[in-house]
């Protein structure tokens, strides 16, 4: 915190400046569900009730909420991460162009996560997917590497919905214990009605800072 005095013969003003170093990360601890979700696409009723459930995401950048808000939803077996999303739409018709495997679906509607299996290595994945299934991966920003993954996705009334699992071998790590810390960000490429990038934890110009 930055303190500067002004001072006259009567007065005295006091300014204060704060620029934090990094933004503030979230965190939230999961368990393992007794029953894996079906990855169709579609959120059934009770079928996520014992996964974490992420939400609050704000803007790239910034501090604001989305006005559009989206919720995640994360849960785990001895095999396979899953996660889920929900996102609002406000009813307006969703952009979906890209098509098959690693096209450019950011530049849709779409979800992306992001997992850095060991938080004290730089080696991340991303994963990508939009409102009709279409789906890109990669580790970093090498898009040559084709996991094993599973991603489905659905249009609803004034909502999309997607759903995926990650075996954890294709991040290269044991099935979590009691205490295992990974690092996981959620963010969504939101084109329609406008143009508008949000994450779960906050992040600068980039949903690729990781660590």
């Amino acid at each position: 915190v930055l303190a500067t005095v002004y001072r006259k013969p009567d007065k005295t003003l006091i300014a204060l400046g704060h620029w934090p170093s990094e933004l503030s990360q979230p965190s939230a601890t999961t368990r393992p569900t007794p029953t894996a979700p079906t990855v169709d696409g579609r959120l059934t009723p009770g079928e996520w009730d014992q996964a974490a459930r992420l939400t609050n995401f704000i803007g790239l950048g910034s501090q604001e909420l989305a006005e559009l808000q989206t919720e995640c939803f994360v849960t785990y077996d001895e095999q396979r991460l899953y996660l889920a999303f929900r996102c609002a739409t406000g009813g307006a018709p969703l952009k979906a162009t890209a098509t098959g495997r690693d096209g450019i679906v950011w530049e849709d509607d779409a979800v992306e996560v992001f997992i850095q299996p060991d938080i004290n290595a730089e080696r991340y994945y991303q994963f990508v997917g939009n409102s009709t299934g279409a789906f890109a991966d990669g580790v970093g920003m090498d898009r040559s590497w084709d996991g094993e993954w599973d991603y489905h996705a659905s249009v609803g009334d004034g909502v999309w919905e997607a759903e995926l699992s990650i075996p954890f071998a294709s991040l290269g790590m044991a099935t979590p214990t009691e205490g295992t810390i990974i690092g996981l960000n959620l963010a969504r490429d939101q084109q329609s009605p406008r143009a508008y990038l949000s994450s779960w934890a906050p992040t600068s110009s980039s949903f690729h800072e990781v660590g």
